[in-house]
Parts: structure tokens; sequence; C-alpha cells
């Protein structure tokens, strides 16, 4: 609402000027809801900046736009303030269809996302990349994108081969445990023996048999990974994460022989010491493609992997959810792609890096052992979302307790890690994400459910006199709504959920302050419909922020 109202200012300026004209919100207080500066103008038609901004303000005035209320110079600004009672109703109006999923726009995404090695439990920086992914995947559904939700399974890796090397000398018996759980027991076991030179001979002796497609040591290896993915899934499951596909990197074994075919026509390959190396000098460092030993590293397969997306799909934007220590290798990616013949997929390829996690301030390695795993921090959340529910809402069933239980957690969890952008690392806390008050996932949910509650005392939202929205606070919270669409364009456009998060938490705040304030359900009759109006549409678009952010939603708190 917000940006269609701004545009459509921009157009009438531009149209009545002659000159692209580009409102900004200023960030002085008192300043109006909109402004943009004559300097330019003025230097073109050689007048007095302050003198043109008096000039153009009055000839706004005179104009009658909709919604605009009053238009004054501010030096050599032109200020202006919105009617804000008169977006409330356009709000009020336009509820269904603000609260409606985009047209289909006849464009696929691509996004690569969670992809954890199939060689122990997801990890906190994995949940990172799966809870990102996931969000961002909806956003762009809602916005009208055909989101294809991909997860690269990593099978010819030293840690893939690690653990198959670990089950064959550790592993008997079936799982007595959620099976990545307890391969990870076996992976840790072998990571710790490969010190030993004669073990870590083996390990690539297997990435050598594997990739050769050796029977045995594939059909072996097949087996432990599905086991491990099966892990993998029941975890997704409580996270509410499905994908389209689940691809093995081994999969692109064959493919990748074209790959190199390919590196080799364009020239930018060179052999160095029995190794074959990808010439990117002067612009990236040139890297090693293919060992002395004939195995490919996984850039090699990485450029297969992108080109088959490439063909099967045909995506407008190809995106990667990976950890920011792998920023040279889609570079590098990307960059040898433009070298190939694939310039159009290099363009529309996107690496959205994302930094470490610490967990109470540990940094975490599943290579070193260190690493905290998603299966004990949600254990942990909901433990500690339990014995919380149990003191508050001492009346619910042993199933609804865990039920809601399980739903605070989870939005604890993926709140925390959603309200920072991609870059910034991330020292998690229970005591930040658990709480019921103040920037977190259970302080969304506690306000969607008392909006809800509110709405559901009311019964019935009647007719509405928008004029009579004259509280500060009331016009803060309408402010706020009119900005839910545009919080949604740049949290798509940007490719950044976590704008999308501070948003609803931004809502949250401007609706608990309302109604903390002014008077609802015991308002006189006309102020209680209008001011209804606000509760409703706080509860909707609230609604759609949690579902969009992949948050649970409670009904009832």
């Amino acid at each position: 609402m917000f940006l269609q109202i701004k545009g459509e200012i921009e157009v009438a300026l531009t149209k009545e000027f002659k000159h692209k004209i580009i409102l900004e919100e200023p960030k002085v207080p008192g300043a109006g809801d909109l402004a943009f500066s004559t300097f330019k103008i003025a230097s073109e038609s050689k007048k007095d900046p302050k003198v043109l901004a008096a000039e153009i303000s009055k000839s706004l005035s005179e104009m009658n736009l909709f919604y605009v209320k009053q238009i004054s110079p501010i030096g050599p600004y032109v200020n202006i303030w919105l009617d804000w009672q008169r977006i409330a109703g356009k709000i009020f109006s336009d509820l269904p269809s603000i609260c409606s999923k985009a047209a289909p726009r006849g464009e696929s995404v691509v996004i690569d996302y969670s992809s954890p090695n199939p060689a122990h439990p997801l990890h906190m920086g994995t949940l990172r990349s799966t809870i990102i992914g996931e969000a961002l995947s909806r956003i762009l559904e809602w916005r009208g994108y055909d989101v294809k939700r991909i997860c690269y399974i990593n099978d010819m890796g030293k840690q893939a081969m690690t653990l198959l090397l670990g089950y064959k000398m550790f592993g008997k018996g079936n799982p007595d445990k959620k099976p990545d759980i307890w391969l990870g027991e076996i992976y840790k076991r072998a990571s710790d023996a490969s010190e030993n030179s004669d073990i870590e001979e083996q390990i690539f002796k297997l990435l050598r048999l594997y990739e050769q497609g050796d029977k045995e040591t594939v059909e072996t290896g097949k087996k432990i990974f599905n086991l491990c993915i099966k892990g993998f899934k029941e975890s997704w499951d409580v996270l509410d994460v499905h994908f389209d596909e689940i691809v093995w990197e081994s999969e692109f074994s064959k493919k990748s022989q074209e790959v190199l075919a390919k590196l080799n026509s364009a020239g930018i390959l060179e052999d160095a010491d029995g190794a074959r190396v990808l010439k990117l000098t002067p612009k990236y460092p040139n890297t090693i493609i293919v060992r002395k030993d004939g195995t490919g590293l996984y850039l090699l397969r990485d450029l297969a992997f992108a080109i088959w997306k490439y063909e099967k799909f045909k995506p407008s934007r190809n995106i990667y959810i990976v950890g920011e220590d792998q920023k040279l290798h889609f570079q590098q990616m990307f960059y040898t792609l433009s070298k190939i013949g694939y310039s159009d997929l290099a363009s529309k390829s996107v690496h959205i890096g994302y930094s470490m996690v610490l967990f109470q301030g540990q940094k975490m390695s599943s290579r070193r052992g260190s690493a905290v795993f998603w299966d004990d921090v949600y254990a942990e959340g909901l433990d500690k979302a339990m014995n919380e529910v149990e003191k508050r809402w001492p009346e619910l069933t042993e199933g609804e307790i865990k039920k809601r239980s399980s739903a605070i957690a989870l939005a604890a969890i993926k709140y925390f890690i959603l309200k920072y952008s991609p870059e910034k690392p991330i020292n998690f806390s229970w005591n930040d994400a658990l709480r019921f008050e103040g920037d977190s996932g259970p302080y969304l949910q506690y306000t969607y459910a008392r909006s809800g509650a509110i709405l559901e005392k009311a019964k019935k939202v009647k007719d509405f006199d928008e004029t009579l929205l004259k509280d500060e606070r009331e016009i803060e919270l309408v402010k706020v709504l009119s900005k839910f669409s545009a919080a949604l364009h740049d949290a798509a456009t940007k490719l950044s959920p976590h704008i999308l998060a501070n948003y609803a938490f931004d809502l949250a705040n401007k609706f608990n302050s309302f109604y903390e304030g002014v008077p609802v359900l015991s308002a006189e009759e006309n102020e209680r419909d209008v001011r209804l109006k606000l509760v409703e549409s706080s509860h909707a678009i609230l609604g759609i922020c949690l579902d969009l952010l992949s948050i649970p939603k409670i009904e009832k708190m």
C-alpha cells in the first residue's frame, strides 16, 4: 500500500514537473512522511533551491493529491505529510487483496539449501541454511514465482567417505536411535581415527572406488547415506521443510566429464604435476579441479549440477544458500560458467553466504566433533518451552502441552535465526530466543493469538469510519500496516527474509502499543468498530508473516 501510494505520487510529480522525482522517507522527526530534494532541479533551472522548494510545494498543494494531507517546504526540501486516515480506509477495504498470493509470474526460481553432509545430523550451521532457504522459498512463492526446492547431497566428499570407512570398521547391526545420530557417532570414531595416515589413505582409496562406480563401495555407501537421509527427513518434517528434489553429487560424475571437455575447449585447463588446474587468474586464483589420482574435486561436479538445473528448470534465479566460507568457490564457479558458454546462467546465479552460528558463545565444527546438533537444540528448546507452558497454562492436556511447547520452541529457534541478515554471525541464546516479550518468535505468536482473541470476543467487525482514527498509536499502527507489501517486496527482491522478520516484530510492537494504550472492545460503538478493523488487519497480516517465515501459529495463548 505504502509503495503503491508513493509510486502514484512520484508519477504525478514527474508528470507535472517534467523531471524524474524519487521520494524518500525523511530521517528527521517532524519532517513529514515523504520528501525530495530540489537541488538537481534548481541547478538545471538556475534557481535558489529553497525558493524552488517553496514554489513546488505551493503547486503541489493545488493538485489535491488524494492521499496527501499537507505539503510544506523545509529548506531545499519538499516535504509531504500523508493522510493516514484515508490510507487506513484503503487498507481496510483492500485487506482481502493485500492478503492474497500474487498471480503466477511464469518464472521459476531454484533454491539450493540445507544440503547437509550425509555423515552426521544437521548442525546449527546447516540449520541456518535450512531455515533461511525455507523462508525465502515461501516468500518468493507468495510473490508468484514457481520455486523449486533442491537439496544437494555431497556423497563424494571426504566426510562421506570417512563415514563409509567408519561403517566398515565399527558399524554393526541396525540403528538403535535416529539413524543420522547413530551414523554421526560412527563418523566421530572414524574421524578421530583418520589422524592416522594409513586410515587417511583408506579414505581416499574409498573415494576413488566410489567415483569409479565400484559396485560394492557404491552399494554400501548409498545404503548408509540413505539411512542418514532418513534421519534428515525426520528433522525436516519437524521443521516443516520439504524438497522437490534431493540430488546426489555422485549423479554428476558422468556429466562432469562433459564439463571437463568444455573447460579444455575453452582453453582454461592446464596440467600441473599430474593434476588438472582451472586457470582463472587474474580474476580469481587458479584452482585444482582434478587430483593427481584422477578424482575430481567438488567444483567440477558443482559445475555439472548447475548446468543440469539450468537445462531442467530454466530458472530466472539460481540461488545457493551456503556458508560464507564458500564465497570464493562460488565466485570461481560462476566465472567458470561464463567462460564455457553459460553466461546467462552465471548472471542468474546468486550465492547467499551465511556467517557462523555460535551456541551460547561456542564455535562449532563437525569435523572436530564440537558441533551442536539440531536434535539436541530442539530437545532442549522443547524441554524449556514445556516448563514455561505448564506454568502459564496448567489447564492444558498433556498432548496440548507438547503441541504448544513444540510450536513455541520452533518459533524461538527459527525467528532467532531469521531476524539477522545472513552475513551477520549469530550467538544463539535461549534467554533471548525463548522470552515471551521483546524481539522473539514466541512474542510474535503471542501477539497473533492476542489479536485473534480480541476478534473472537467481538464476534463481528462492522462498518467503519476511518476518520475516527486520531490517536497517535492508531496512526503508527496504520503506518506499519501500510508497509507490509513494501517489506515483502524488499525481502523478495533482496533475497533477505530478515526484512520480513524485522517487519513482523515492528508490527507486533505497534499493535501491542496500540491495544495497551487505546480501548477497543470497551470503546464507544463507532470507535470500537474502526479499531476492530485495525485489529483484524494486524491479525491477518501478522498471520501471513508467520506463515512465510515458517513459524507455527498458535490460535490461543
